[in-house]
């Protein structure tokens, strides 16, 4: 894709925003021709797809073929990471190009895999302001009353924005999940008074959450594989911090988190749907680029299925517009006491990797997970 097309001008007034009304209004309304003319109205649906092989745009996809729509009718435009860094798109480029469709479906997180310094300079140029995360939060936002998916308060979930601290903030107050401090980029570049007190709560942190006795990572949100580990010292951390933030110089990233170091490094990445009851220790990729097991295949692991399916039903019911129902993976370690707690969560583009029959139920489940959107569609025309 070379260019991105113009939007139309949108009116959210009357918009039906269940999703499984998208197809009735969408698809039904829009088919209509002219016996003498023989023209039509085309539907144009256009999807944010993250990487090129995203198993979300493969599944809507078929979905859609599988709704036996004459092509005459719709048009499909798939824009992905690479067309955005090859064509030097900004964020509001993308959401533009979105709301320009009759519906759109975000299947990619939107900034996985961009190249932020390149988003930055773009925005700079057409703004005369910088990018940053907070300025994609805020661009979505933008898609609440436009038709498709995510729509509405969905667009706040935290695990579809991967606001890594906010489904954190949730878990802590069940003791759910791995101690975390916040650290604020505002308050760390505040007056003098403000930065003494950020590092006198970081003091506190680290003095009170080193059960592991292995030191503390400092992870940036939003990003993958973005962790420096191994930090034994105070002096270590605020070095890193430091580093982290004026590296960061245009601002991107509003805040970093400061966890224990894992004694026990082994990861748990469980696959959960709960609608289809489906549950597994999913593989995890090595730095060879191929694929290993991550944990011995002859554990049922009973206990740690019962953590991750508590674990999903506080995150639901403290956020009821949370993205939970389509793939969706847990990933949790063991710490020093033998308690489960989670890491992250993933969703949209997480691994999903097992034994070919689990493997295929997750393919399976997710082309009916897009059809439930587009379903009702059959039943206003059949």
């Amino acid at each position: 894709m070379n260019t991105l097309s113009k939007p139309d001008i949108y009116n959210p007034s009357g918009i039906k925003l269940e999703l499984d009304y998208i197809a009735d209004t969408i698809f039904h309304s829009q088919k209509s021709t002219t016996a003498d003319s023989k023209t039509f109205s085309i539907l144009i649906i256009r999807i944010y797809g993250g990487g090129s092989s995203n198993i979300q745009t493969m599944q809507l996809l078929s979905a859609i073929r599988e709704l036996n729509i004459d092509q005459r009718f719709y048009t499909i435009e798939i824009l992905t990471c690479d067309d955005v860094n090859k064509n030097h798109y900004s964020i509001q480029d993308i959401i533009n190009w979105l709301l320009g469709s009759s519906v759109h479906f975000i299947t990619g997180h939107v900034h996985q895999g961009l190249q932020l310094a390149v988003l930055d300079s773009k925005m700079l140029t057409q703004t005369g302001s910088r990018f940053t995360m907070s300025s994609i939060l805020c661009e979505l936002q933008r898609l609440k009353f436009h038709r498709g998916f995510p729509y509405g308060n969905y667009l706040q979930c935290p695990v579809f924005l991967q606001d890594k601290y906010e489904y954190l903030s949730i878990l802590r107050n069940y003791d759910m999940c791995n101690p975390t401090f916040k650290v604020d980029r505002s308050l760390w570049f505040d007056s003098e008074e403000k930065n003494s007190e950020i590092l006198s709560l970081i003091d506190d942190f680290l003095v009170n959450c080193n059960e592991e006795g292995c030191g503390w990572v400092v992870k940036l949100p939003f990003v993958t594989n973005q962790i420096v580990k191994g930090l034994k010292t105070k002096a270590d951390v605020i070095k890193k911090l430091h580093s982290i933030f004026n590296k960061d110089n245009q601002g991107i990233y509003p805040y970093a988190m400061i966890q224990p170091c894992m004694k026990n490094r082994k990861e748990y990445k469980v696959v959960y749907i709960p609608s289809k009851s489906i549950i597994y220790v999913t593989s995890s990729s090595t730095t060879a680029g191929h694929y290993k097991k991550a944990f011995p295949t002859g554990n049922n692991h009973c206990d740690l299925f019962d953590f991750v399916k508590r674990v999903v039903t506080v995150f639901q019911d403290a956020c009821p517009h949370s993205i939970c129902n389509g793939l969706f993976r847990v990933d949790v370690f063991m710490n020093n006491s033998n308690k489960f707690i989670v890491n992250e969560f993933e969703s949209l583009e997480a691994v999903y990797y097992g034994k070919s029959i689990q493997e295929s139920a997750v393919t399976n489940f997710l082309k009916e997970y897009w059809l439930a959107k587009l379903g009702s569609y059959q039943l206003a025309t059949g």
